[in-house]
């Protein structure tokens, strides 16, 4: 019990000491609404430099952790967890010449004061010819200050109207928060040309403003927007186009267009969307992605550590019919023409599957795989095949389960010829040691509340002829052997509770003119040994009757009557040809009644 009571205290005092110490680091903060950065290095060390605090330089929060992080699980990327890392503050008066003043990084040189001033002061001043970087120049011009409009206007006979700039470097700064530039025409900004040996022309670059870092401010953006047509008479004239187009090149590659979305140290990267202008009353136009001459075209997503992004080709909706999707291999007038190849993403562990769905509502849709029709010559083929391995994949084909209706039927269907031999289906077990077996097996039958259906059967017949001719046979042969012996052929019929099934073998009553089938079950000749045996024989029983065996003839209606002739051979030696005769011993002979 006492045990229990101090258990209670430690926890209650360590509380106290947690809410304590986070308020105690709280009361550390840095305020940057306050302006300017003065103390933001007093008040970093003060906080990281007492026990149990933190400091987050991006927000000025000063919060309970250690040196791995904030002890709440909040992020802070650039959180210092000990006085010694906090940014010292810039002495930039130290410095008396431009080339020592921005070899500081938090200092500039303000030429129109020739003095050296701290990042955060040098926007807020009066200061012109504000230089950041290496090299300074030799001597500064001070500005022409204009109030009002500065206007350029050509000379009605010299002409002019021009802004130029002797420099290697031109600078137009805007202090405002907007800059615009305005023209009935067109506005061109070029890049200047150079004339030197192997020499590049001069780069166009426009940047959109970054946002403040401790403020976590949001970076400024680039709009391309051509005009709008507004011909409300006949509402056909089409709004301004925006192209983008590379350099060209006589020998060498041409210049590569590049569109990055941007790069996020913690967050996800910027997206890149390409869509086609929407229309109001009609379709909205195209988006084509083309590469020309032959140019490779590559659409994929970027790797990455945990898992690489998906690729999604898909056709939006709609009221009425939904758009196609048509993937297309390019056209060969002479050679082989493109190949359609899907193949699924490799893996050390599991590989990529590669899975065809149809639509669905009331009914899914269809899904056909064929070679395209041809005048002449022969159309291709369907293959469906496993790879090759140690122990290689197999191949299903099935219907989906029904629940109140019959389920959906496999049909193998050779297509039809005219006036020739049409063609067979093979289908053929592999090669092993022993090899493969065909095996064709009914559908099981389910029993319900009320009735139990019987197994589904198996069904081998050929074909009948259309007009004339036999029709189709049924030959079932078992596989031939080399070396030892054939395989058999089996029949038995299937088991059951009660009894077993029947075995019937029988040929199809005749047509109006001719005579029934005959039925012959005869074993091989044999050469050397003896040839095979017929026996037929009905099952034991262990209580009732042993099933009996009958032979019969068929009825006569106005014939001779039909027999039964079982003869047996006798031993023959071999004799010349000339006085070789058949030896026969009948052992039984009796005609069936007329009637």
């Amino acid at each position: 019990m006492v045990a229990g009571k101090y258990r209670s205290i430690c926890v209650l005092l360590l509380s106290a000491v947690c809410v304590l110490s986070e308020d105690y680091c709280a009361s550390r903060s840095f305020d940057y609404d306050s302006g300017g950065l003065a103390g933001l290095e007093a008040t970093c060390a003060d906080c990281a430099g007492s026990s149990g605090c933190g400091f987050c330089l991006s927000t000025g929060a000063c919060s309970a952790g250690d040196s791995s992080g904030p002890l709440d699980g909040s992020t802070c990327p650039t959180w210092i967890g000990d006085g010694a890392s906090c940014p010292k503050e810039p002495v930039c008066d130290d410095h008396t010449d431009c080339g020592g003043c921005v070899s500081d990084e938090s200092c500039a040189w303000c030429a129109s004061e020739q003095r050296c001033l701290d990042l955060s002061e040098i926007f807020t001043s009066d200061c012109h010819g504000t230089i950041f970087d290496a090299p300074c120049p030799a001597s500064w011009a001070p500005e022409t200050r204009v109030v009002g409009d500065f206007i350029l206007e050509p000379d009605a006979l010299s002409g002019g109207g021009h802004l130029r700039s002797s420099g290697a470097t031109f600078e137009l700064l805007v202090s405002d928060e907007v800059i615009s530039i305005v023209s009935a025409s067109e506005v061109t900004i070029t890049g200047g040309t150079t004339e030197g040996v192997n020499a590049e022309g001069g780069a166009l670059v426009l940047e959109a403003g970054d946002g403040d870092l401790h403020q976590g401010g949001e970076g400024g953006g680039i709009l391309f927007s051509a005009g709008a047509s507004f011909d409300l008479a006949c509402g056909h004239t089409a709004g301004g186009g925006v192209d983008f187009a590379a350099g060209s090149a006589h020998e060498g590659s041409g210049g590569h267009i590049q569109v990055l979305g941007g790069a996020s140290c913690v967050g996800s990267g910027g997206g890149v969307t390409l869509i086609s202008g929407y229309g109001g009353r009609r379709i909205s136009g195209r988006a084509r992605v083309e590469a020309a001459s032959g140019g490779f075209l590559s659409l994929k997503t970027g790797s990455g550590k945990l898992s690489s992004g998906e690729v999604k080709l898909a056709t939006g909706t709609a009221d009425d019919a939904a758009g196609a999707m048509a993937i297309a291999a390019g056209l060969s007038r002479s050679g082989m023409s493109g190949r359609l190849a899907f193949e699924a993403g490799r893996s050390t562990t599991v590989p990529g599957d590669i899975v065809f769905y149809t639509g669905t509502n009331d009914a899914s849709g269809s899904l056909c795989v064929s070679t395209a029709d041809v005048c002449d010559g022969s159309p291709g083929d369907v293959v469906i095949q496993t790879g090759a391995s140690p122990n290689s994949g197999a191949i299903s084909m099935e219907t989906g389960g029904a629940v109140d209706a019959t389920s959906g039927a496999i049909t193998f269907d050779v297509g039809s010829t005219y006036c020739r031999e049409g063609a067979d289906v093979i289908l053929q077990p592999g090669a092993g040691i022993p090899g493969g077996s065909t095996m064709l097996h009914g559908g099981r039958g389910w029993c319900t509340d009320s009735a139990c259906d019987g197994g589904g059967g198996v069904i081998a017949r050929g074909a009948g002829a259309v007009t004339s001719g036999d029709g189709g046979s049924l030959d079932l042969r078992g596989g031939d052997a080399e070396s030892t012996v054939g395989s058999a052929i089996v029949s038995i019929s299937g088991a059951g509770l009660d009894q077993s099934g029947s075995v019937v073998l029988e040929t199809h009553d005749s047509g109006s003119c001719g005579m029934s089938g005959a039925v012959t079950v005869a074993t091989g000749n044999s050469l050397q040994k003896d040839s095979g045996s017929v026996s037929m024989s009905t099952g034991s029983t262990s209580k009732q009757s042993g099933g009996r065996i009958d032979i019969a003839c068929g009825l006569s209606g106005g014939g001779t009557a039909a027999h039964v002739r079982i003869e047996a051979s006798i031993f023959q030696p071999v004799l010349p040809a000339s006085t070789r005769t058949i030896l026969a011993v009948k052992l039984v002979l009796f005609t069936c009644a007329l009637e």
